[in-house]
């Protein structure tokens, strides 16, 4: 079964499902939707080629940097916080962008991995505008494909009903693989960096409990990930209280004496 769903991810590239389908187990689903992800790909190779000056500006002349064989599809998120849109909406498929795009890894001379996001617009595919090759993240596509396999292995009789790449933007420091069956929502986390203490790369979450793992570990707007003050302000709200209560008695007690001289001078 593993074997025939990696040859089947390998020869199609369906690393993110676009729309919700009927349901079906992993070897199905993938299967439904081979044929139009494949003129998709070839859609999407055209538009690197009428782009190539582009590529050429940071990879040089050689067609060889550019692996067509890795690329895959990657979704953005409607709100920057998860946690806040999670709340809003009661759902994390209703915070996933409706749009995506295809991420297509390529190679310098050096074997370091950027890429370039291909996004689709009224005239068809193009390299995002205004966009210079990225440094990719630790996740590519094989990495995917590898994750993909682990969650089919776990769940091998599950009908699926979407599967899709999310990349987070800095605010967070991962990417996520989100799969959908019955009417329960999971999320495959990979981060970039070392584990953090609530969450590891490759354990599988209940959307909703991977939500509130955030939620309990960077608060509501999770202004740590950003270097905030509320975690700070969280920890130690007490001796905050204390501290602002003390300047306001040596603001009072500075402006009693302040009074007291004046008069004192006046009288003289």
């Amino acid at each position: 079964m593993r074997k025939l769903i990696s040859a089947i991810l390998s020869f199609t590239l369906l690393i993110a499902m676009t729309v919700t389908v009927c349901s079906a187990n992993g070897k199905e689903y993938l299967q439904k939707m081979t044929e139009d992800y494949k003129n998709e790909q070839e859609a999407v190779k055209l538009a690197v080629e009428d782009g190539y000056s582009l590529w050429e500006k940071y990879l040089g002349d050689d067609p060889a940097c550019i692996d067509f064989d890795l690329m895959y599809q990657c979704y953005d998120l409607y709100n920057n916080d998860i946690v806040e849109a999670y709340k809003a909406n009661g759902s994390f498929s209703d915070i996933i962008s409706d749009n995506y795009v295809w991420i297509v890894p390529c190679f310098d001379k050096n074997s370091e991995v950027e890429v370039a996001p291909i996004e689709n617009s009224e005239y068809g595919w193009k390299i995002r505008k205004g966009d210079k090759l990225e440094n990719h993240s630790n996740m590519s596509n094989l990495d995917i494909k590898n994750n993909i396999d682990v969650i089919f292995d776990r769940y091998p009789d599950t009908d699926f009903d979407s599967i899709r790449v999310i990349r987070c933007n800095s605010k967070y420091d991962f990417k996520l693989i989100y799969f959908t069956s019955g009417n329960e929502e999971y999320v495959y986390p990979y981060f970039y960096t070392e584990n953090p203490k609530w969450a590891k790369s490759g354990e599988i979450y209940t959307a909703a409990n991977f939500i509130a793992k955030i939620k309990e570990n960077y608060g509501e707007n999770n202004n740590e990930t950003q270097g905030g003050f509320a975690p700070f302000v969280k920890g130690n709200i007490d001796y905050i209280i204390i501290a602002s209560a003390a300047v306001l008695v040596a603001l009072v007690t500075t402006g009693i004496v302040i009074k007291i001289k004046r008069k004192k001078n006046e009288a003289v």
